[in-house]
């Protein structure tokens, strides 16, 4: 059960990390 939750806990900050950059990347895309 444990290494699961730490699976999930990885996957979700690693989801979030890219979310953010595309975000960040679409912002950038709008300014130039």
């Amino acid at each position: 059960m444990l290494p699961n939750l730490m699976d999930k806990i990885i996957f979700m900050l690693k989801f979030d990390g890219i979310q953010k950059r595309y975000l960040t990347y679409q912002k950038f895309h709008f300014i130039y």
